[in-house]
């Protein structure tokens, strides 16, 4: 399989600078997606990968995290977590206005959500290695659709280098690929092509 960008004058830089083989410390541990709906009281159901009604390991411990929002094949939140998911999306979920944290802006969509997450090994600041990830992410999705992440209200800002490029550039073609729905209000620059 072989991923190119298409239909923006911007692609081709964009293509050029994520392209480079690069190494480095952090590397992708696993990663689950999720079928999620947030009920008005802001408790939640979810599906797992295996169909269970729950969420399944490594997600149920404790380790550095980073998971993405869907709706509709758009891209609504990137986040980070070093807790179990399911203590994480409840705190999120519950939170009203108290020591100035609001909680998720996604938890008053009433659609099916799809949350990705992605767990993580590496040496090192592991936390902020995935800070500087979780802020490409958000600006790729800027950058390739022209709109921050719709639910997004903070994102934590670290020094990057070629590996966080190149690791959040993977992380982002996977969620493009398992969102690859039609509907969608914006027009992906993201095509599959086989080789």
């Amino acid at each position: 399989m072989k991923y190119y960008l298409e239909e923006r004058p911007e692609s081709e830089f964009i293509w050029k600078l994520y392209k480079q083989k690069l190494g480095g410390t952090v590397k992708i541990k696993n990663y689950s997606r999720y079928e999620m709906l947030v009920q008005k009281n802001h408790s939640y159901s979810i599906v797992a990968p295996n169909g269970k009604k729950h969420f399944i390991k490594p997600d149920t411990e404790v380790g550095q995290k980073l998971y993405l929002v869907s709706c509709g094949g758009e891209l609504h939140y990137v986040g980070i977590t070093n807790r179990p998911m399911s203590a994480r999306i409840s705190v999120g979920l519950k939170a009203e206005r108290k020591n100035g944290y609001y909680g998720y802006a996604w938890k008053q969509i009433r659609k099916p959500l799809i949350l990705h997450v992605i767990c993580w090994s590496g040496k090192g600041n592991l936390q902020k290695n995935i800070e500087a990830i979780e802020a490409e992410i958000a600006f790729l999705c800027r950058t390739i659709t022209g709109d921050w992440p719709l639910s997004q209200t903070e994102i934590h800002f670290r020094p990057l280098n070629a590996s966080h490029k190149k690791l959040a550039f993977k992380v982002y073609i996977m969620f493009n690929t398992s969102n690859n729905k039609k509907g969608s209000r914006r027009k992906s620059v993201l095509t599959r092509h086989h080789s």
